[in-house]
């Protein structure tokens, strides 16, 4: 699904801080040469690879990790980032023939033109095309970078952009300028990419931004005897593409409470809700994208009502 290997790429950038009247990012000045290349884990569970590069006063480290059974690769970027006026760019060759670039934004995902103009996204970006007459998706999953370009198949996420702080045209840098520069010294940056046959939305893209971005809490103890027993469920939402965005007691009727869902990927969806705690067995019509609060009141006859529900609970 690659049409060549991942890349690094140094673009000038003389624009204000705000990239005022910019709508690409497309002045090349080279890409940064690669230094080593060395497989520092490789173990059963988790292989590393880390390649380190420079490009002119600057230090880029990557670490390529791959772990058994997973569906994606980590990147791990440590960038010790000297330029200014600079941007750096991760390149992402896709082979995909018939490219569409989907985007999320807040609220929902957009489908974006593939024609290299800058755009901003959140959680995750995903091309998706052809390869031998049959759908395929690939996706970068992010937490820390949030504006992108994609040229027919040729996806590239910023990774550093050194503007200087509070610099608004028409005005230029000051000779001997002493004030702060963006994205200067140590930097740190991590994707997940991923792959698979179809649509974006099979991939669950929202739940894997969360995976990485937010994962599981864990508290250490020492061994004891417990009275649960080792796997419990509380709440359960299918299918996959409807989340919980709230769960908590209701203000006004302490008794009952409140579940805040969402579909996910655009799709109308049937959601089913199973607590056991809460007697409740529903299932729940959910338009595209829709938010809905429900008011879950304690069960008669061994099953919980539910009420749909304003945001402010009314």
């Amino acid at each position: 699904m690659l049409a060549g290997p991942l890349g690094l790429i140094a673009i000038s950038d003389t624009s204000d801080t705000w990239a005022h009247g910019i709508s690409q990012f497309r002045q090349e000045i080279g890409r940064p040469m690669l230094v080593s290349s060395t497989v520092v884990e490789d173990g059963p569970v988790t292989r590393v690879t880390r390649q380190r590069a420079r490009w002119q006063d600057s230090e880029i480290v990557l670490d390529i990790a791959q772990f058994a059974g997973a569906d994606f690769v980590e990147l791990r970027f440590v960038i010790d980032w000297r330029q200014h006026e600079q941007m750096l760019k991760l390149e992402i060759p896709t082979a995909l023939a018939n490219p569409k670039i989907f985007a999320r934004v807040p609220g929902q995902v957009l489908e974006r033109r593939t024609n290299g103009e800058e755009e901003p996204y959140q959680d995750w970006a995903a091309v998706e095309g052809v390869v031998s007459g049959n759908d395929y998706t690939m996706a970068l999953v992010n937490n820390s970078t949030y504006s992108y370009d994609c040229l027919n198949g040729l996806f590239r996420t910023v990774l550093i952009r050194s503007a200087p702080f509070a610099r608004h045209n028409p005005a230029k840098v000051p000779t001997n300028d002493i004030n702060a520069w963006q994205d200067q010294g140590r930097q740190e940056r991590r994707f997940w990419l991923m792959a698979g046959r179809g649509p974006w939305h099979e991939l669950a893209l929202d739940r894997r931004a969360e995976e990485l971005q937010t994962p599981a809490e864990y508290v250490m103890d020492s061994a004891h005897h417990g009275s649960e027993p080792w796997e419990n469920s509380f709440l359960e939402i299918m299918p996959r593409n409807v989340w919980v965005l709230a769960i908590k007691r209701a203000e006004h009727a302490p008794e009952a409470t409140i579940l805040r869902i969402q579909e996910r990927s655009g799709i109308s969806t049937q959601a089913t809700l199973k607590s056991g705690p809460l007697d409740l067995d529903q299932a729940v019509a959910l338009t595209p994208w829709e938010i809905k609060t429900l008011l879950v009141k304690p069960a008669k006859n061994n099953r919980a009502s539910i009420e749909e529900a304003s945001l402010l609970e009314s």
